[in-house]
């Protein structure tokens, strides 16, 4: 029930919804069916009070999650200071300070400030909106002065990924192990001589 919606209130909404376009939902847990078809009053209240008690509890189950999630964050962060860093930059320290520099020129919109750095735009309007989180990023991940960001894309460290550019536009995106493997096949090491 709690992937129909993020609260009570939504999930509610989505299943009356789907009631009224005649869409019948059972559950795989309690085998429960609810659908628009009953016209009996009690039905209905006892419908509608199954279907708001199982979107409370979602919820309640939900925000308890994240309360847990929360409370181990802090546990581990109180513990160990690089035991939760939060996201590694995808950008460098020369590709953070020339977005500053970019942004401070009013002239310069967003799109091609991505382009002249080769980071996405997303990843500039989270810059322009945390200047200071984003170079505590760079600080904190020890990423002062490293290249990684332009050619790489090490957002998931386990399996990266090479963006092929021309003249600053991202051409394709593939991944690394799958690049190593071609280049391999196309140009092999050479063989060392026995000596």
């Amino acid at each position: 029930m709690d992937r129909l919606g993020r609260n009570y209130e939504d999930v509610c909404d989505t299943i009356r919804e789907f009631m009224r376009r005649g869409i019948v939902i059972r559950t795989v847990i309690n085998n429960l069916t609810f659908d628009g078809a009953t016209k009996d009053p009690i039905q209905q209240a006892v419908r509608d009070a199954l279907i708001a008690f199982m979107a409370a509890t979602a919820q309640a189950q939900a925000e308890a999650t994240k309360a847990a999630q929360r409370a181990g964050i802090e546990h581990a962060k109180q513990n160990d200071h690089r035991a939760y860093l939060g996201r590694k930059p995808s950008y460098t320290r020369d590709q953070f300070d020339k977005v500053r520099a970019l942004l401070g020129q009013q002239a310069v919109d967003i799109a091609q400030i991505a382009m002249e750095t080769g980071l996405t735009r997303q990843t500039v309007y989270r810059i322009k909106d945390d200047l200071a989180g984003a170079e505590a990023a760079l600080v904190v991940w020890g990423c002062e002065g490293t290249a990684f960001g332009r050619d790489v894309d090490v957002h998931a460290t386990i399996n990266p990924t090479v963006r092929l550019m021309q003249n600053g536009t991202k051409l394709k995106q593939y991944p690394l192990a799958l690049l190593e493997r071609s280049l391999i096949r196309r140009f092999p090491p050479p063989a060392l001589s026995a000596g």
